[in-house]
């Protein structure tokens, strides 16, 4: 395997990725509301690549309103968006000067983690991580962020994402099929799209059954 390859997106890029009307939605002029991203990429022996993208909507501290001011994604009870805000702290804005003195709103990690073929490879991808801040729940935003990740991803040749969080959790609407209860010829169809060579063992071994599956 080669080493993994870096680069930054444009803002405009990573914008993409999130709702267009995602400063109504938390209540921030659309101003101070500001985008960031990245985009690794690895081979394999074959050529294959696997893809990864880090994607981060921020405001800087000096532009959140007095009620915000101690606006943090550690204050959390969810392990996972704490990780998410220590890594934002202690590796990102270390490694990109741009972000220092800021507060991540929203952070994204989309991936392909199987080697795909050079030509597509967001055949397959999995939504890795979505943090949030408690303050702006229960406004819809999880149902945003998934469709706009998803009409994004389309533009990108996906054809299934894989979201890694308890489907409940989620809108229920009938693209979303959890994968504890996938049939058959979903399963077929997405491991057909996994070279030998890609790392993917099975349906049953590489998806979680915490997770669901949207067909784009």
């Amino acid at each position: 395997m080669t080493e993994p390859m870096e680069t930054l997106l444009e803002p405009s890029e990573a914008e993409g990725f999130f709702p267009k009307n995602l400063a109504s939605m938390l209540g921030l002029p659309s101003k101070d509301v500001r985008f960031f991203g990245t985009y690794r990429e690895e081979k394999n022996s074959t050529n294959n690549l696997r893809t990864a993208r880090y994607l981060v909507s921020y405001i800087s501290r000096s532009a959140l309103p007095d009620e915000c001011k101690n606006l943090s994604l550690i204050m959390t009870d969810d392990d996972r968006i704490r990780c998410e805000a220590i890594g934002y702290n202690k590796e990102v804005s270390l490694k990109y000067p741009v972000l220092e003195a800021t507060v991540p709103l929203l952070i994204i990690r989309i991936r392909s983690y199987w080697f795909q073929h050079k030509d597509n490879p967001n055949k397959v991808v999995e939504l890795h991580r979505y943090a949030d801040h408690n303050r702006f729940r229960k406004r819809g935003l999880a149902s945003a962020v998934l469709e706009s990740v998803c009409q994004k991803m389309r533009t990108k040749g996906t054809e299934y994402l894989y979201v890694n969080f308890p489907w409940e959790r989620w809108p229920k609407s009938s693209k979303i099929t959890p994968t504890l209860s996938a049939p058959n010829e979903l399963r077929t169809r997405i491991s057909d799209c996994l070279p030998q060579n890609s790392g993917y063992k099975s349906f049953e071994t590489d998806f979680s059954h915490s997770g669901f599956i949207v067909v784009l």
